[in-house]
């Protein structure tokens, strides 16, 4: 019963650690830890008992071609390692699940989120009513951050949680009202238009599924609309440009994305056989990160591998259309989304993500039977 104990505690304890960016992208002792993290989490989820050959055959074919792609160019130690850490969590998706007790899911998803929208909460309380004494300890940063670096990165991680609680059946039903009231307003105030999107169908796709929904959207408006017409909370809009934010929903034009891609459209063509190698770079005038770990992922692989990345297009698309088949829509297009617009897919978060999204719907209806 208590190793039982231990090992939620290291569960819980690893899932906020992968979550917690800002210490994970600043210090390489908590950046070796975080990725010891995600791998005792693929252990906890992953029946490595019974690796199915097409597991072995797939990762074996990512490993060479890294290699094949390594050895004619000058490589970054830790790009490669994120993408060997995304091809496993990748090849991860093929294995079979350990028969595993609902409570360990409530400290993988259920527990972590919760503490990140407290933390996320407490943070938009004070960069409203106490801006000057929150924001020099948020590094800056006008938005909430919860434990991550940013805002962008943070409200994708409480989007996912609450996507995969929800598929988890993992709830408070007494207070999950208030639990998404919070959610959305921070999300809102994150202002990372990716993530609104993606909220707006979530919250969307709830409301069909509710029966009271003829009652929860008028009171959420008028929430909102309360909230938004007082003076401490229009200043907060104002810091965070939330109106230009919301009209360029679609438009990166004029940004430093726009620049970003340029430059990697303009790499793309003349792009080498085995592309550019594992490499790390800003774009020229932009403090975005191009390269190897370009925001959009395929367009990154691509740059990276040249066109041997084009097998694993086709392994990938042959997974996708088979997940979509098997388990629940709408964290694998999330997922796949936050992939084609941030740099998502190269957390230890992402790589966690694509394991949980991926999981069967006949594994998540037995573990709530």
């Amino acid at each position: 019963m208590q190793s039982n104990q231990i090992l939620k505690f290291l569960i819980f304890l690893s899932v906020i650690l992968i979550n917690a960016d800002a210490l994970t992208s600043t210090s390489l002792v908590f950046n070796i830890l975080g990725y010891c993290a995600f791998l005792l989490l693929s252990f906890v989820l992953i029946d490595f008992k019974k690796i199915p050959d097409i597991s072995i055959y797939i990762f074996s074919i990512l490993i060479l071609i890294f290699c094949i792609c390594g050895l004619f160019k000058a490589n970054d130690i830790f790009v490669i390692l994120k993408y060997i850490l995304l091809g496993s969590a990748f090849s991860m998706t093929f294995m079979k699940r350990r028969k595993l007790d609902k409570s360990i899911f409530v400290n993988i998803l259920l527990i972590p989120y919760l503490l990140l929208l407290a933390i996320g909460f407490i943070q938009l309380i004070f960069l409203i009513t106490a801006p000057n004494l929150i924001i020099p300890i948020m590094n800056s940063h006008f938005r909430p951050i919860g434990l991550s670096s940013e805002p962008t990165f943070y409200s994708q991680q409480i989007l996912m949680f609450a996507i995969l609680c929800d598929i988890f059946n993992l709830k408070i039903k007494k207070y999950n009202p208030l639990i998404n009231m919070i959610l959305i307003f921070l999300i809102i105030s994150c202002a990372t238009r990716s993530t609104m999107l993606m909220g707006c169908l979530f919250l969307l796709l709830k409301l069909s599924s509710s029966k009271n929904k003829l009652f929860i959207l008028p009171f959420l408006s008028l929430n909102f609309i309360v909230l938004s017409s007082l003076k401490q909370v229009q200043e907060f809009f104002g810091y965070i440009g939330f109106n230009s934010r919301l009209n360029s929903l679609i438009s990166i034009s004029g940004e430093p994305r726009e620049i970003a891609l340029k430059y990697m459209l303009e790499k793309m063509n003349s792009i080498p056989l085995f592309g550019y190698g594992f490499i790390e770079k800003l774009a020229p005038n932009s403090n975005l990160t191009v390269g190897s770990l370009y925001a959009n992922t395929p367009l990154a692989i691509f740059y990276t591998l040249g066109f041997l990345s084009i097998p694993i297009f086709f392994i990938c698309f042959f997974k996708i259309y088979y997940a979509m088949k098997n388990c629940y829509k709408f964290p694998i297009l999330t997922t796949l989304f936050f992939g084609l617009v941030m740099p998502f897919l190269y957390t230890n978060f992402g790589f966690l993500c694509i394991i949980l999204a991926t999981t069967p719907k006949k594994y998540i209806k037995h573990l709530n039977a």
